[in-house]
This record gives C-alpha cells, structure tokens and sequence, in this order.
C-alpha cells in the first residue's frame, strides 16, 4: 500500500491581499466615522449622552433597517435597490 504525497502549505499570512485591500479601505471608513462622531461631539456636548444617543438610534431604526435590506439584495447578487 502506497502512501501519497499531500501538500502541504507552508505558513503565511492569514490575509490574502484582497481582504488586506478590504481590510485597509475598511479602516478608513471608520476613522472617518470616528472623525464625525468626534466632531459632532463638539458641537453638541450632549450628543453622547444616553437619552440623547438612543433618541438618536430610535430616529435612524427605519432608515438602518431599510439599509440592512439592500444590503441583502446586492449580496445575493440582485440588483432591485428600490425603496418604496
């Protein structure tokens, strides 16, 4: 009884260079959004408080679920982004 060769892969990085692409234009987006939390913050020093900041959510509840939709759509490869 012959035993066969099985590759092996030698160790490397966990990321491939498209998910290190993903990974990176990823992070800009949320030092972006850190940059507007932050400015926001400023402006109204209230913003973060909790009843002000689940306001807030409670405001944008329709809006993210509709996002979380589309989001579904073009995943699933569709293309239907219409709203109403």
């Amino acid at each position: 009884m012959s035993v066969a060769a099985v590759p092996t892969r030698r160790p490397g990085p966990a990321f491939g260079p498209a998910a290190a692409a993903a990974l990176r234009s990823t992070g800009v987006i949320l030092a972006v959004l850190v940059v507007i939390i932050v400015w926001i913050r400023i402006e109204n020093p209230n913003f973060t408080d909790p009843p002000v900041f689940l306001n807030f959510l409670r405001r944008a509840a329709p809006l993210m679920i509709l996002a979380i939709g589309q989001l579904f759509v073009v995943a699933a490869g569709g293309d239907d982004l219409s709203v109403g």
